[in-house]
């Protein structure tokens, strides 16, 4: 009779089933996410603030600065950049310069006359140069925004020479934001919730970190693929402008760690330098204006202060960089 009441009992309904399955996974989910935080599993790695994410920041590969800005008060020129507004036509006998490059170059944390470009211009014209330079740069911008801009900005007002800034911090932007896939809304949530999500995707496995990183001897799968990814947007820009017929040239510009005393060797530098010259590129390391300087060269982590955007501008000048200084005009 027992046997039997067992048997006349109704199965579990479909709702039950699921229900039930439910709480054992959540379950075990739990479980797993506790263990991973005691173990240190998934951990959290956070990417440098000085390192652009282009999605989470302008939801495109590209942008500028609003046009509703546009004034002396803020420096926003009709281009949308913080640069002094610029003709179409140039002026009789005047050459003109497009200093290309991110914050470094747009002269964050310092006024706007003090960027090494508007700097340079004000030098050479006390020098009895006719040369306009203009200022192509914004927050953010990698070698990729760079040369985008070229296209879309610089090209229209026919320069003679364009000198692309590089921040060492491109090489970790272009790796980052090209490399990475980007993940859904939910995917996002629970990876930055969850230890078990993070171990499990392991994104940082192909993510640089920390401009430091560029500067270890044996170099990472990452950081080699982000050069690659720099260099081919480098030599786009210089095919692009030499079918333009426009001088070219590439300054690097260093973090603040490389002028502590115990700064690692330059070996970030000397791998562009390499490149450069295997590709006939004009290039300037600025490691060498800054370092005297010592850390009064700088705003923050990599960014000039006036003082050193000054030993820049000085420095190019006095390697004869800007065209007006090795051309007729």
């Amino acid at each position: 009779m027992v046997g039997l009441e067992m048997n006349d009992r109704a199965p579990l309904s479909l709702k039950k089933k699921i229900a039930f399955s439910l709480v054992v996974v959540c379950g075990f989910l739990f479980l797993a996410e506790v263990a991973a935080r005691i173990i240190g599993l998934g951990q959290k790695k956070e990417v440098a603030d000085y390192i652009a994410n282009w999605k989470r920041q302008w939801d495109s590969d590209f942008y500028l600065m609003d046009l509703s800005l546009v004034g002396p008060e803020t420096g926003i020129n009709y281009d949308g950049l913080r640069d002094v507004p610029h003709e179409l036509e140039r002026k009789p006998g005047f050459r003109r310069i497009a200093c290309i490059g991110d914050s470094v170059t747009a002269g964050y944390g310092v006024a706007l006359f003090e960027s090494y470009p508007l700097i340079m211009e004000k030098a050479l014209m006390e020098q009895g140069h006719k040369v306009e330079v203009f200022n192509i740069a914004l927050p953010g911008w990698s070698t990729r925004q760079e040369s985008i801009a070229y296209e879309r900005i610089a090209r229209k007002y026919k320069p003679d020479q364009v000198i692309l800034g590089f921040c060492l911090n491109d090489v970790a932007e272009m790796q980052n934001n090209l490399m990475m896939q980007q993940p859904s809304a939910i995917t996002s949530f629970l990876y930055e919730n969850s230890n078990v999500v993070r171990w499990i995707m392991r994104p940082h496995a192909h993510e640089i970190q920390r401009v430091e990183d560029l500067f270890d001897e044996s170099e990472a799968p990452e950081i080699a693929s982000g050069w690659e990814l720099c260099f081919e947007e480098i030599l786009r820009l210089k095919n692009i402008t030499q079918t333009d017929g426009v001088d070219f040239a590439v300054i690097v510009f260093p973090f603040r760690f490389q002028v502590a005393d115990d700064a690692p060797s330059p070996i970030a530098q000397r791998k562009l330098e390499e490149f450069c010259k295997q590709h006939e590129i004009t290039f300037l390391d600025t490691l060498p204006a800054i370092l005297p300087l010592k850390e009064s060269g700088y705003f923050d982590h990599d960014h000039f202060s006036a003082r050193g955007a000054t030993a820049v501008s000085n420095q190019l000048i006095e390697n004869k960089l800007p065209i007006v200084l090795h051309k007729q005009e």
